[in-house]
């Protein structure tokens, strides 16, 4: 499973991306069909990075799989199979890999100043800004920043907490990342982190044939 710690910039708050690139074809799933992921389960220690949506968190990859149930061709992978991800509407997010483009980026020490005085507004709203930066997912202890693509403009395919993808017509495989910025969290009389208990949420993933959820689970 890859986790890297990110601060999350424009995709996830005011922005809406899809595919403006050539589109692979993407079909209704047969009825013999089966639709798994992996991993099913994703556990996450608690962590001050999931307490509130502050642009930062940890992202995975997962892979959902389609393949064939019928007798003659069972367990074949079946390519271009629309895959349909649902996320809740706050702290978890989804994105297509294709839609990032990886820079080398160091990350400066005064990043979160810089972040709140050009990326937002006084009221905490995201603005358009000549910082290019604003719109970059960065991970903090790589010094990898991921561009979100400006071919990804048409809102019919992607948002935040949705996302519908094809799987391979080679594997089945439809991939994509969970980006978990914030999770419930519950605290105690005394308001401590230490005292705090840290909850679970879950993304429901489906072909319309074939259903399943990936929970991301806390282990305190």
């Amino acid at each position: 499973m890859n986790a890297r710690p990110l601060s999350l910039g424009t995709v996830l708050f005011g922005a809406v991306f899809a595919s403006g690139c050539a589109r692979q074809a993407m079909y209704d799933a047969p009825l013999e069909s089966e639709l798994q992921i992996r991993p099913a389960t994703i556990d996450v220690a608690k962590s001050t990075y999931f307490i509130s949506e502050d642009n930062l968190g940890m992202a995975f990859l997962v892979d959902a799989v389609v393949t064939s149930t019928s007798s003659d061709t069972q367990g074949l992978p079946l390519g271009n199979i629309r895959v349909e991800a649902l996320a809740p509407g706050e702290g978890v997010y989804l994105l297509p890999p294709s839609a990032i483009t990886t820079h080398d980026f160091t990350v400066p020490d005064n990043w979160e100043q810089v972040r709140n005085d050009e990326c937002y507004d006084a009221d905490g709203n995201f603005v358009n800004s000549e910082n290019p930066y604003c719109a970059w997912l960065l991970d903090e202890t790589t010094g990898e920043a991921y561009e979100i693509s400006d071919s990804f403009a048409q809102p019919e395919d992607w948002a935040p907490n949705y996302l519908r993808i094809p799987t391979s017509g080679d594997t089945g495989v439809a991939r994509f990342w969970v980006f978990v910025d914030a999770l419930p969290f519950e605290f105690g009389e005394d308001n401590s982190f230490a005292g705090a208990q840290q909850g679970n949420q879950s993304v429901f993933i489906t072909t319309s044939v074939s259903s399943t959820t990936l929970t991301i689970q806390t282990i305190n």
